[in-house]
Order: structure tokens, then sequence, then C-alpha cells
């Protein structure tokens, strides 16, 4: 007894002095997403305001080997759009750029925010992010979509919503650019949702009913988050989703209204999903039928090697969605799209959705095509 105390007072001891010792390495890998100016609101969220060629006007570039400017090509919207982009001596390692705008976080305090921007990538990989800094460096919110990195060359809207402490005093929102690339940033909003209401729920047995509501739902969140290739999906902050989803379908009295319930909660994110009682199919939907005479369509599907979201090509799990251009030889009954995947949800539950997995090499899976997508113009 005395010697495995021992054994564990030391490697408690180890523990401490690593942590000890990284924690001067861990806050200088921060400083470059912090600023000393804060806005008092958002301000030039359109980016219509400053010089071109120079650094948007409240927005600050905090990094080197890396710039940032206002650029009149292509915009999604106005006259301009800002661009973050690496220069020589940008790593593909360590190093990131980042273009950010701290606001004072006053007005948020208590409130749920939702920052969202168009973004589109020429080279390389963008990611949207969003901190909440609290009194005394308490930790607040914070994501930076390192599961959810942003790679289209087309002009796509994208999203994160965080809650805003009460002590909050900074909201930071920015975009980096993790090593070698470029991207366009245009559109952003900050956009107050509301009070938050926190629900303080006494501990309570779960009856069967809501424990079968529950099952269904978090299987289907599980089929939906990890194989549909929707842009919508691929975005989503599905913490968030999750909490909210488990509110909504416990309550079910049966099965036809827990269905209508897990239709309504999906069908933003994934609109070909059709979830229905086993004794009661549905069609297929009807947008799967390839539409006539519209080129440049794309077949969308997310190829697995383990689960990687986020990580590089070369990683052991890496996750990617990936888009082939979609050939219509008019057998719409023999193509992947009609083909749809049917899954058990459990308490005589089924989905029904567009995907078909096979087996390739050791745990490489590929979901076939369940997303069709339309081109954009830009």
């Amino acid at each position: 007894m005395t010697k495995t105390l021992r054994h564990f007072l030391s490697c408690c001891l180890t523990m401490s002095l690593v942590c000890v010792i990284g924690a001067p390495n861990a806050r200088a890998q921060s400083s470059p997403v912090n600023s000393q100016t804060v806005q008092p609101h958002p301000v030039n969220l359109d980016f219509e305001q400053g010089t071109r060629g120079q650094v948007p006007d409240a927005w600050l570039l905090t990094t080197i080997n890396y710039g940032a400017e206002l650029m009149a090509e292509q915009p999604k919207s106005g006259k301009y759009a800002a661009v973050l982009h690496s220069k020589e001596g940008a790593s593909s390692g360590s190093s990131f750029g980042n273009l950010m705008q701290a606001i004072d976080a006053t007005p948020f305090r208590g409130r749920r925010v939702r920052f969202r921007a168009s973004v589109r990538v020429e080279s390389g990989r963008a990611q949207l992010w969003m901190r909440v800094d609290r009194a005394a460096n308490k930790p607040g919110f914070f994501d930076n979509m390192s599961d959810r990195p942003i790679t289209s060359a087309h002009w796509r809207e994208y999203e994160i919503i965080g809650d805003i402490d009460e002590d909050a005093t900074v909201l930071n929102i920015g975009v980096i650019l993790p090593g070698k690339g470029k991207a366009w940033l245009d559109a952003v909003s900050v956009e107050d949702l509301g009070k938050l209401v926190v629900r303080a729920e006494a501990p309570r047995p779960l009856s069967w009913r809501g424990l079968d509501n529950l099952v269904a739902f978090t299987r289907l969140l599980g089929y939906v988050r990890h194989f549909h290739p929707s842009d919508e999906a691929a975005v989503t902050a599905w913490d968030a989703f999750a909490v909210d989803g488990v509110l909504a379908v416990e309550s079910a009295r049966s099965a036809d209204e827990l269905a209508e319930r897990l239709s309504t909660i999906f069908h933003r994110i994934s609109p070909t999903v059709r979830v229905f009682p086993t004794h009661k199919p549905v069609p297929p939907a009807a947008e799967l039928a390839p539409p006539a005479n519209t080129p440049g369509l794309e077949i969308v599907t997310w190829k697995h090697r383990g689960f990687g979201p986020g990580t590089p090509p070369g990683a052991t799990y890496h996750s990617e969605r990936v888009r082939t251009a979609f050939v219509n030889t008019g057998a719409v009954q023999s193509s992947p799209l009609r083909m749809p995947f049917t899954a058990d949800l459990g308490a005589a539950f089924h989905v029904s959705c567009h995907s078909l997995c096979l087996p390739m090499q050791k745990a490489l899976c590929r979901t076939r095509p369940i997303h069709l997508r339309r081109p954009k113009t830009i």
C-alpha cells in the first residue's frame, strides 16, 4: 500500500510539473488571437469601409507572415471583401494567419450570439472562430471550427453559435488560415439570439416512451452527422443541436408524433432524410430526382478513414467530403440517388436516407451519393 501510494504521488508531481512547464508555451501560442483594441460594437462587417489593398477598418491582422486587405475581386456582396493570405515565410505546419475583431461583450452578457459569415477558399483551408473572454481570465465559450474546416472555393455561409457569460468582457470573432493559402471573408453578421434560459430540472425517472424517443433521436443524429454530406450538416454545431433535440423529442407521446418531430428537427440540415414508423413507409424524397438541363451538378459524398474531421489527408484518421461531377445517363432507377439506405432507429422506427456503404481497404468506408448539389453563382 505504501509503495502504491508513493508511486501515485510521484505521478501526480510529474503531471503537475508538466502542466507548470507547459503553461507559458500555451499562453505564447494564444497571443496571436488577442487584440488590445476593443470596439464598442461590431463595426465594418460588410467590409465597405477602408482603403483597397489595406487591412479593413476596425479589423486587425495579428499574425506575421500573412497579409490581409480589402479586395474588389468577386465579393459576396457590395464592392469589397476581405482576403487573408499567406506570405513568404509562412509554413504549412504550425503557423496560421488571423484576421479578427474584438468587441465589447457587455451588451451581449447572458445572451446567445450567432457569428455568421460568407467564406470561400482559393487554396488551403480556413476556419471561422469565436471566443468569449471573461473576468479574471476564466474560460468562456470558444469554437474555431477545427472539426469542420472550410475548403470550398465557392462562397458559402458558415456560422458559430455561442453563449455569452454574465461576466464576459470581450467577444472575439475572426477567421484563421492555417499554413499556406488564401481565404476570402464577406457579409459578416453578429446576431443576438435572445436571453439565455437556464433549465434546472430535478432528477426524475425516464419513461419507457421517453427512452425510446431518445434512442431514435441519437441514432438518427449519428447517421446524419457522419454520413449526410450536405453543406448544412457539415457546419452544424452538433453539441447545441443534440441538447435542443433531446428537449424536443423526449416528450413525444406516440410513434407518429415522434416521426413528425424528428423530421422537423433534421429537415434544415438533411432535407432528403425520411423518418417513419416501421409499418408506415414513405416514398423517397422528390428532391433526389436529378433536374433536367442543369449543367454543373455535383454528387457529394463522405469518405471516412476512421473518423477524423479537420485532419490533414495523410493523417491516420481522416474524414472529407468528396465532390464528383454528376453524369445523367437517364437510368434514374439504377442511379445511386434512387438506392435508399434504410436503418432501424429502435422502437419500431426507421430512417431512409440515400446512401450506401461499401467495404474497402480495412476500415475505409465511402458513402455513396445522398446529396445532389446545384451549382451556385459566385
